[in-house]
């Protein structure tokens, strides 16, 4: 028995092995996982989320001011208003914002109705206007008392600042910015309240209040109060009747748009007893008024709701949430966030600060932006007519994996016909139109939401950490030996650029160690552009136009585009400028008489110092500009190229801090690469092979090895000890290349760890540029201020999602941008001449609209 049933079990097992055998293989996943696949996933992604955000609109509005009223949460101990972006309104803000109400409205007139937290919200304002410290106001108490008030109408005075205090109203007036603010204390909704609303009703338009906030109680808070139905419907009698007077003042308004009335929600009482223990219930009393005042809340809400007064719920929720973490906020903290809630709402429409998306609406498009979307939708239109009607003689020619894998900066042997190189060119702006249409759809509509960034320790270095760390783990050996070969750069290059990006995100600049250290990166991208490009023209001896401009176009072409969709400035994008003025700059030291190379180098080493006396020279030269700034404003103010230099405010401050910090970058990569050259002419570097080192004396690889990491640690010293930015800004330009040389060498000095590389940021390296500049509108948002919401409320959820829509739009820009460049910059010089002049009639427009050529 024992023997049958082992031998069934033993044919059992066989028959289902059998059957394990027949089972057709697993798919391998890995396959789909590609770039291709991934922009599917993105472009899906956009449609969804386009038509999310359309339901989400429909049903909440697209007034971002009721969004900034109505809720919020804490990141950290700043506030999030929900879906838009708050500005930290300073004295010079505040008082900006109300000269320019006040010059364009005629009356700057704010009124605070309201029991202690009014009085709060009153003392708060005036302190940030008149730049009084607001948790001290002794001092701004002692001022007051000085003048009497004499007339309570709104009347301008010859003196700048002046107090007033009757009893409990108090009063300031700045005539200098034509503000005048005013309280008024009522402890609820009282006879006189009424009547006090019916006075300012009853004014002219030129002396009524053109702010009002006001909220208080219905009744009287007694600890005998009691809830009836009767006394409900007391409460919401009185509250309507208060409610048709606020009404009657837009009502009898010449332009309704010219009054805000805000109605702010009742917070509820602390129990203190239940904040020294958690043990303790709370009072009877408490219990009682936070019922009576939910009461008066709901019914404000009933009254309120279709009315044109603006309901400010989140001044409550705030207080509820400063209620539960005593400790994490002060009431005087308190009272100076809902503070800047209300200049946000008062004046961000009229500021447009960057940082500040609140109550904002969209701008006009101007000429240049719809002249752009013409040019794009034609294109659109004549690839797709091209492609139905031409479809056989379009079809590009087969490449083989080498000519896919050539340079981006060189052009096919054998030129395409006429109609596919048209066909390409349409189909390339093409998509490079369908991005920039999302790209503008984020950043310069309020159609998805923004916030303002939060940086913490844990928020900086988790996924800057995590990051890294799958990168390191997916380091395999490159075929390549030599000193900063290719797959190193673009490794180097790649995560770079992912630090940058998490850098901008979480706003990691007010930290001064950090601050350096993504300075110093971005020298170390000037410094690997100049040592490429410098050895290419090296190697090869070409300094050609066609090379200089088809490097130029390959930088500047999205950026350029970018400036006509977004109606930004070029100095915006401050690496592409940097890039392309300092390649041009070596470019031209090279390229003119005598010019050097490797072969006339071959021929006679002497001529190897007429490249260095030409970038000495370029030292020199550089350095006499830096301490001219009079010259160097007068050269880059110059006619048709003050465009590319000046920002928004007519100035070239910002170019002038970008140049200072990276003058010596690219003249100290050209210096390196000829070094790298020099030793291997004359056999000092030995590269050729993965287990050799750098250098053949071992002698000269410890010191090497061991002056490169004191380098590195004394930059560290160096920036650890400089305590403000100026001081280290002046240093960097000097020192950064200590960190960037040592880096290399110890990179590169022992051939297993040279060849070494991670796949992951080499291949996000490939596309750095595109990178650099696409995060400025759909990874970030507000031209890096903010960060692009697609997910409300789920942050982690957010930021998986419009990292993979950016990295493949990132990706597909890059591979965009090639494409055209190749054919914009053809390799002969009738195309070439033909597309330059094209490209002048093009930009003469431009630049007499930019105003390049008015003094």
């Amino acid at each position: 028995m024992a023997s049958d049933q082992q031998s069934e079990i033993l044919l059992t097992e066989r028959k289902l092995l059998s059957a394990l055998n027949n089972l057709p293989p697993m798919p391998d996943l890995s396959k789909h996982i590609n770039t291709f696949n991934a922009k599917i996933v993105a472009i899906l992604c956009v449609v969804s989320f386009i038509i999310y955000h359309s339901i989400l609109l429909a049903r909440l509005g697209s007034d971002s001011c009721i969004w900034l009223l109505s809720d919020g949460r804490f990141q950290g101990s700043k506030w999030q208003p929900f879906g838009c972006m708050m500005h930290t309104y300073e004295k010079q803000d505040a008082r900006a914002c109300m000269n320019y109400i006040y010059y364009w409205k005629g009356r700057n007139y704010v009124v605070f109705m309201g029991d202690d937290q009014m009085k709060d919200l009153f003392n708060d304002f005036v302190a940030l206007v008149d730049g009084s410290s607001s948790s001290n106001t002794d001092s701004l108490e002692q001022d007051k008392h000085r003048y009497k008030r004499k007339s309570l109408l709104y009347t301008t005075s010859t003196n700048d600042v002046n107090f007033y205090d009757d009893d409990r109203n108090d009063h300031y007036e700045d005539a200098s910015i034509g503000l005048y603010v005013e309280f008024q204390h009522y402890t609820f909704l009282n006879k006189q309240y009424k009547e006090k609303l019916k006075e300012y009703k009853d004014m002219k338009s030129s002396h009524r209040p053109n702010t009002l906030v006001t909220g208080l109680p219905l009744c009287e808070l007694r600890p005998d109060l009691s809830i009836s139905n009767s006394s409900e419907q007391l409460w919401a009698t009185n509250l309507r009747e208060a409610a048709e007077l606020l009404e009657g003042m837009y009502v009898s308004t010449a332009s309704p748009s010219d009054i805000d009335i805000l109605w702010n929600l009742q917070d509820p009482t602390p129990d203190n007893s239940s904040q020294l223990s958690e043990h303790k219930q709370p009072s009877n009393r408490s219990s009682l008024v936070n019922r009576v005042i939910d009461i008066h809340n709901r019914a404000a809400l009933e009254q309120f709701d279709e009315s044109k007064i603006r309901l400010w719920k989140s001044s409550r929720l705030i207080a509820q949430i400063f209620q539960k973490n005593v400790s994490s906020l002060s009431k005087a903290q308190r009272s100076q966030l809902d503070n800047q809630i209300l200049l946000n709402y008062k004046c961000n429409g009229n500021m447009y600060y960057h940082d500040g998306t609140c109550c904002t609406t969209t701008e006009n498009p101007k000429l240049l932006q719809f002249l752009s979307a013409v040019f794009f939708v034609m294109c659109m239109s004549l690839s797709a007519i091209m492609f139905c009607v031409c479809r056989r003689d379009i079809r590009a020619p087969k490449t083989t994996d080498a000519d896919t894998k050539a340079d981006n900066y060189k052009l096919r042997n054998v030129a395409p016909p006429w109609k596919v190189t048209l066909y390409e060119i349409l189909k390339g702006f093409s998509r490079l139109g369908i991005i920039l249409a999302y790209v503008f759809l984020c950043d310069r509509t309020t159609f998805f939401m923004k916030e303002n960034k939060s940086y913490s320790h844990l928020n900086f270095l988790f996924p800057l950490g995590y990051v890294m760390l799958i990168g390191l783990f997916w380091a395999k050996d490159s075929e390549y030996t030599t000193i900063l070969h290719r797959d190193q750069t673009d490794e180097w290059k790649g995560w770079m650029q992912l630090f940058i990006l998490v850098y901008h995100f979480t706003g990691a600049s007010q930290v001064l160690p950090v601050y350096m250290f993504a300075r110093c990166l971005v020298t170390s991208y000037m410094f690997l552009s100049a040592y490429g490009n410098f050895l290419y023209s090296w190697n090869t001896g070409d300094y050609s136009v066609h090379r200089y401009f088809t490097v130029v176009v390959r930088y500047n072409l999205l950026v350029i585009c970018l400036c006509m969709v977004m109606n930004s400035y070029y100095q915006l994008y401050y690496f592409v400028p940097l890039v392309t003025f300092w390649y041009s700059i070596m470019f031209l030291t090279c390229a003119i008489w005598p010019r050097v190379n490797k072969q006339t180098v071959e021929k006679n080493p002497k001529c190897i110092w007429y490249l260095i006396a030409k970038l000495v020279m370029l030292i020199i030269l550089t350095t006499l500009l830096h301490h001219y700034e009079n010259v160097f404003g007068k050269i880059f103010s110059f006619g048709p190229i003050k465009p590319f230099f000046v920002q928004n405010d007519n100035t070239i401050n910002d170019w002038k801090f970008r140049w200072s910090l990276d003058r010596y970058s690219s003249i100290c990569g050209v210096l390196f690469a000829l070094f790298v050259v020099l030793g291997h002419k004359y056999k000092y570097i030995d590269d050729g092979t993965n287990e050799s080192s750098l250098f053949k004396s071992d002698a000269v690889f410890w010191v090497t090895s061991l002056v490169s990491v004191g380098s590195i640690v004394g930059y560290i010293i160096v920036v650890v000890m400089c305590s403000f930015k100026e001081q280290c800004n002046a240093i960097h330009s000097y020192a950064a290349f200590f960190p960037i040389i040592g880096y290399i060498f110890i990179r590169n000095l022992a051939g297993p760890i040279r060849t070494l590389y991670s796949p992951l940021f080499a291949w996000f390296g490939k596309f750095s540029l595109e990178l650099f500049v696409a995060q400025y509108h759909i990874w970030l948002a507000a031209d890096t201020n903010g960060i692009l919401v697609l997910v409300p409320n789920y942050p982690v959820l957010n930021v998986l999602v419009v990292t993979l829509i950016f990295v493949c739009a990132a990706h597909e820009l890059h591979q965009t941008t090639a494409k055209l460049t190749a054919y914009l910059v053809p390799n002969h010089w009738t195309g070439l001449a033909r597309n330059f002049l094209i490209f002048i009639a093009f930009m003469v427009p431009v630049a007499i609209y930019s105003g390049a050529f008015t003094h």
